[in-house]
């Protein structure tokens, strides 16, 4: 005996563009990914914006600039 094909076969499905498996939601980003992009998004403007505050920037002064 043959094996039987489905009628309607599962569509294929997204891959998740964080971590690059098979996304079960709609989106196509996994929650858990959305999440923890989301979070390492926000880390790097907190650490840019205390590093800004501290003057670790690589922002000069006016009195710093030379003259073109």
């Amino acid at each position: 005996m043959k094996k039987t094909k489905p009628l309607n076969p599962d569509p294929a499905r997204k891959l998740c563009p964080v971590c690059g498996e098979p996304s079960y939601s709609r989106g196509g980003i996994h929650p858990q990914c959305s999440a923890a992009q989301a979070d390492a998004i926000r880390v790097r403007e907190a650490k840019k914006a205390r590093e800004d505050a501290e003057g670790g920037g690589t922002n000069r002064s006016s009195d710093d600039r030379e003259d073109f």
